[in-house]
């Protein structure tokens, strides 16, 4: 399998609670997303 695929911190997805407020978390691949998503789901 390939290693996946992180993307520049410029192409990064950035986590916010609403427009302007921004978590302080950041994902640069699929599975650091979906990691990252999964946890504030509650």
């Amino acid at each position: 399998m390939a290693s996946p695929k992180k993307l520049p911190r410029e192409n990064a997805f950035y986590f916010f609670i609403s427009i302007g407020n921004y978590t302080g978390e950041s994902a640069s691949s699929l599975e650091e997303f979906c990691g990252k998503n999964k946890r504030g789901q509650h």
